[in-house]
């Protein structure tokens, strides 16, 4: 019986993607979380399998691709264990899709990104640490003042771990903190997932 649960689940999940797989139904945005609700999923009636579904509201912050009307936007997420990582920040480059009506998160599909001196918004380090296997070379980080010094806590990693996460010359770590240097503004990293990730879903 589980088998057959995610094995439904999978299908779904694979035809709700492919339908939804075309550049008009994205809507791709900075925003910064509003509420965070749990949806309560009943496994025997819908069958969609071992996920914890949310419901989450965001404001937008700035429009990076697509068409949306208003300054705040509720959308479903999903993960198999807890809550969705993107949920631990609090502004982030989202990823969405709409489908009946409805904006879904496209699961993996985000960046946390920081307010930066010139108004902009940013992601600090390497924009394809998670993309790799799409690595173009056509985005390229920069030099970025963020509007408040971005430090992460090193203390609990080792030299190794720090290396692979923070690796210089987009850190420089000092006292068991690893500063940021270099990022990549939100509108080049919509082009790392435009030419990798989502190129690879079918929406480009």
């Amino acid at each position: 019986m589980c088998r057959l649960i995610i094995s439904i689940s999978i299908v779904l999940t694979s035809l709700l993607c492919r339908s939804q797989s075309n550049p008009d139904s994205l809507f791709i945005f900075v925003g910064k979380q509003l509420r965070v609700k749990k949806i309560n999923i009943n496994l025997q009636k819908d069958n969609i399998g071992f996920y914890n579904y949310y419901s989450v509201s965001y404001q937008v912050l700035q429009n990076i691709y697509g068409h949306y009307e208003g300054n705040k936007i509720t959308f479903q997420a999903y993960d198999h264990v807890g809550k969705p990582d993107f949920l631990k920040f609090k502004t982030v480059l989202l990823f969405v899709y709409k489908h009946n009506g409805k904006f879904y998160h496209i699961r993996f599909q985000y960046f946390d990104v920081y307010e930066t001196k010139n108004g902009k918004w940013a992601a600090p380090g390497d924009p394809y640490f998670f993309d790799d296997k799409y690595r173009t070379g056509n985005v390229q980080p920069e030099a970025i003042e963020f509007k408040k010094p971005l430090t992460f806590n090193v203390g609990r990693l080792d030299s190794a771990e720090i290396k692979q996460v923070y690796p210089a010359p987009y850190f420089t770590i000092k006292e068991h903190k690893a500063i940021a240097l270099m990022g990549t503004y939100a509108e080049s990293l919509f082009l790392v997932k435009k030419e990798g990730e989502l190129k690879a879903r079918g929406f480009f």
